[in-house]
């Protein structure tokens, strides 16, 4: 009997075919390359160079709870698939028992014992654009995932580097301020030795207490941008060894080529997933097309039935038969929830070009950033050199009466400026190759 089941279901099958329309990508109409700098970009991130940084990121990628709820996620998806995909093949359902009557009218146990198979028939393909929903619905965790994965190297590498920039101005400030002590001692040796008067070391004293004022303010920052740090790598706490004195360095170089290809965005998970989407709003739109059409199921049954024990192997019975369930009248619901799923893969198509054109947005900013903070960095550079030079200038003529006291504090303060400046700007040259790092899913 079960046997039969199976040919009929099988000739049934290989009759069958799937109603709807396949999903093709949406042309999205894209300059071939993103925008062409003036000549190649001699910047590379320097992100996978730092041993310490290296270890923080292979740390948050075990232990970051957003990235475990992602991959939890991806596991359940799986098994929901399974799921909908079980309801293309046959189910088999046993069933066993017994009954005794007691009293005055008790007489032999009855046994029985009953073996089901039913099978629902995917004629119009229902069924089967219901698999492909599923799957392009697990294929979206999986994406997601990847997505939440490059955001948490991202931001490992952003909290790592505004971390040491962090810790390089309070250096910086450290420095200056041992500066300026050595300013108040010999503005006090000056003062009492009549050289000069009493508002030239009140100013001094003044230039050092406002620098001061600065240093908390960094340890504060700093400890706040150590607890960012350590959640995204699953800690309490974080530090960094004794052994990392290390100052914040420009990004290593390497040769970004001009005009690359927007074919790239492709990488990106987060584009990945938007299709994804569409492809599953694409799948319902056919189900729900499907859903108009009639359901075929075969059902059939041998069973084992007696009066005594000594009988109940010897009576079987079997049963086949088959089933059509067809919509008739439902007041257009079929119908309206066809059209409503066309509206949602409408929205969807939408979403996933918007999605495209902000990813290249991106990308494109990206390499303009890269590129201007280079420049930006270069000319902070040749500032600090200028300062440098006129605080140097600024102390000799002072020493020989030629300039006011003043003049040594603004040279002082421009020296100051200055270098909290091109902290500032290599920096922001880490986290724009971090971005560019990020728009493009991962790197060139």
């Amino acid at each position: 009997m079960i046997r039969y089941i199976f040919v009929l279901g099988l000739i049934c099958g290989c009759c069958s075919c799937r109603l709807g329309r396949e999903y093709s990508r949406p042309d999205v109409d894209l300059p071939v390359s993103f925008n062409k700098p003036d000549s190649v970009l001699s910047y590379g991130s320097g992100i996978f160079k730092d041993t310490l940084l290296i270890n923080l990121i292979d740390k948050a990628l075990s232990c970051n709870f957003d990235l475990k709820i992602a991959y939890s996620k991806v596991r359940e998806m799986a098994e929901r698939k399974r799921i909908d995909r079980a309801d293309l093949f046959p189910r088999l359902d046993l069933e066993i028992g017994g009954e005794k009557k007691t009293g005055y009218s008790a007489g032999s146990p009855k046994l029985f014992g009953r073996v089901e198979l039913s099978w629902e028939l995917d004629f119009w393909g229902n069924i089967r654009w219901r698999d492909e929903a599923a799957l392009a619905a697990y294929l979206q965790t999986v994406e997601a995932a990847d997505a939440i994965r490059l955001l948490v190297i991202s931001e490992v590498a952003e909290k790592y580097y505004e971390l040491l920039a962090l810790r390089e101005e309070a250096t910086i400030v450290s420095q200056t301020i041992e500066t300026r002590k050595e300013s108040v001692r010999l503005s006090k040796l000056r003062f009492e030795g009549g050289l000069t008067s009493e508002t030239t070391y009140k100013q001094s004293l003044v230039e050092m207490a406002r620098t001061k004022t600065y240093l908390p303010e960094l340890e504060k920052k700093i400890e706040l941008k150590k607890s960012e740090l350590a959640f995204l790598i699953g800690e309490y706490h974080f530090d960094f060894p004794d052994n990392k004195t290390d100052s914040l360095q420009r990004p290593f170089f390497i040769e970004i080529p001009i005009g690359l290809p927007s074919v790239l965005l492709e990488r990106r998970p987060d584009i990945r997933q938007s299709e994804q989407e569409l492809r599953e709003a694409s799948a319902m739109v056919n189900v729900r097309y499907t859903d108009r059409f009639p359901r075929f199921s075969l059902t059939g049954q041998y069973g084992l039935a007696s009066g005594s024990l000594k009988d109940f192997l010897s009576i079987p019975t079997s049963l086949i038969s088959g089933g059509i369930l067809t919509p008739v009248f439902d007041m257009g619901k079929n119908k309206a929830e066809q059209e409503a799923a066309k509206a949602v893969y409408e929205q969807t198509e939408l979403s996933y070009r918007k999605a495209v054109m902000a990813a290249f947005q991106e990308v494109d900013n990206a390499l303009s950033c890269v590129r201007k903070s280079g420049e930006i960095t270069e000319s902070r550079q040749q500032l600090l050199a200028t300062t440098t030079d006129y605080l140097r200038l600024a102390r000799l003529q002072y020493l020989n009466g030629v300039v006011k006291y003043l003049d040594v504090l603004d040279a002082q303060r421009q020296l100051f400026d200055a270098r909290i400046a091109l902290n500032r700007a290599v920096l922001d040259e880490h986290l724009c190759l971090i971005q560019l790092y990020k728009a493009l899913g991962g790197g060139f």
